[in-house]
C-alpha cells in the first residue's frame, strides 16, 4: 500500500518487488538534516541549462558593470535609435500602451532553473495543482510556464513538493526561464473560464524571484503503509507493507513510524511473503498503522518540445 499524504488515502498498488518500485526512493533520517547530493540523478535538461557556481557574486558583479557601462541614469532623457527593430510592430501596437524597452543584465539571456517565492492572494478561489498553465509577470517579462511549488522549511536547504498551492502559506514555485535577477516582484495569472468559450485571467497570487539554482533539491514524500499482525507489547509482527523477505531486508534501515505517535524500526524478516518483526518506543495497538516515509527527487515539467 503507497499512502498519499495529501490527499490522505491509501492507495493499492501490484505486489511487486518493492525494492524495484522504489528503486528511486530513498528514507531519510531527517528530512532537515539529512544531506542530498545535488549532482545526483539529475535530468538530461540540464545539459542545455546554466548553472551559477557563485550565485552572489556573479549577481554583485552584473550590478556593477551595468554602472560602469551606463550612459545615462535616473532622471535623464534619452533618446533611443535601435537598429533591425520591426515596423510592423509598432503598427499593431495599442497607441494607449506604454512600448516598454529595457536591456539586460550580465547572464540574464541564459536558460536556467528560476525559484519565486509566492502566496495565493486572498480574493483567488481556483484550484491551483503544480504543473499548472500559469503567466508569470516579472517586471517587464511575461513567462507561460508550468510551475512546480513546495515547501519552504526554515533552516532547511531541502524543499518538499506539493502538489497543490494551498493558501496562507509561503511556498517556492520552480519552473524552466531566462535567468531574472532578485528583487523583481511576481504576479501570477491563471486561465479561468468565465462562461463556455470565454476565458479571462485570475491573479491567484503574488510573491517575489529569489534565485536561479538548478541545485536546489526539492524532494517527493511517498509513505509505505503496513498493519500489525500480531502484538505484544511494544514488538509486532506486521504485514501488507512487503511482500517477499527481500524488500524487508532492503528497508529495514528505515525508520517506521504510526498513525498514533510511536517510533520504531525492523528487527528482522519472517517467512517469504513480506511478514517482519518491528519494535517500538511504546506499547502498539492493533488498530494503529506503521508506516514509512520514503523520498525522492524530482524536476520542473520541460517546456520546451523535444
Amino acid at each position: 500500500f503507497f499512502f498519499n499524504d495529501t490527499a490522505t488515502t491509501e492507495i493499492y498498488t501490484e505486489q511487486i518487488v518493492g525494492s524495484v518500485r522504489c528503486v528511486q526512493e530513498t528514507g531519510l533520517k531527517s528530512f532537515r538534516t539529512t544531506d542530498w547530493d545535488p549532482y545526483d540523478d539529475l535530468p538530461e535538461e540540464y545539459e542545455k541549462i546554466f548553472i551559477f557556481h557563485d550565485f552572489n557574486k556573479t549577481l554583485k558583479n552584473a550590478f556593477i558593470d551595468a554602472k560602469e557601462d551606463a550612459y545615462a541614469f535616473e532622471g535623464f532623457y534619452v533618446k533611443i535609435h535601435i537598429s533591425g527593430f520591426p515596423v510592423e510592430a509598432l503598427s499593431t501596437h495599442n497607441p494607449l500602451r506604454p512600448f516598454i524597452v529595457s536591456s539586460l543584465l550580465k547572464h540574464e539571456q541564459k536558460l536556467s532553473l528560476l525559484h519565486v517565492r509566492v502566496e495565493r492572494h486572498f480574493d483567488s478561489t481556483s484550484e491551483v495543482l503544480s504543473e499548472d498553465p500559469v503567466e508569470m509577470h516579472m517586471g517587464f517579462r511575461i513567462i507561460k510556464c508550468n510551475p512546480m511549488y513546495s515547501r519552504i522549511f526554515g533552516g532547511c536547504q531541502k524543499l518538499k513538493y506539493e502538489k497543490k498551492w494551498l493558501p496562507n502559506i509561503n511556498y517556492m514555485a520552480s519552473f524552466y526561464g531566462n535567468v531574472i535577477y532578485p528583487p523583481c516582484p511576481v504576479l501570477v495569472f491563471k486561465e479561468k473560464e468565465v462562461t463556455p468559450g470565454i476565458f479571462s485571467k485570475e491573479l491567484v497570487g503574488a510573491g517575489d524571484v529569489t534565485r536561479s539554482d538548478p541545485l536546489k533539491v526539492i524532494l517527493q514524500r511517498i509513505i509505505l503503509t503496513g498493519y500489525p499482525f500480531k502484538i505484544s507489547k511494544r514488538k509486532a509482527v506486521a504485514r501488507m507493507m512487503f511482500f517477499n523477505q527481500y524488500d524487508v531486508k532492503y528497508f529495514m534501515p528505515v525508520e517506521l513510524w504510526t498513525k498514533k505517535g510511536l517510533r520504531g524500526h525492523i528487527v528482522d524478516s519472517i517467512g517469504t511473503h513480506g511478514y517482519m518483526k518491528c519494535t517500538f518506543n511504546n506499547p502498539i495497538k492493533q488498530n494503529d498503522t506503521l508506516c514509512m516515509n520514503l523520498y525522492k527527487r524530482v524536476f520542473p515539467k520541460w517546456p520546451f518540445a523535444q
